[in-house]
């Protein structure tokens, strides 16, 4: 994500900085499970009604 070609965003608290990098850390090491979103949004539309 950070090589992607976007001007800083330095309107990030260093806080969320960590977090984001945390986040990327754990898709790049395979301890989370990503899924698709349009799947996520299904599961949720169809929880709600």
């Amino acid at each position: 994500m950070e090589s992607f070609d976007a001007p800083a965003d330095n309107d990030l608290s260093p806080a969320w900085r960590e977090e984001i990098q945390k986040r990327c850390r754990e898709i790049d090491e395979g301890l989370v499970e990503l899924r698709d979103a349009d799947d996520v949004f299904i599961k949720a539309y169809r929880a709600i009604f």
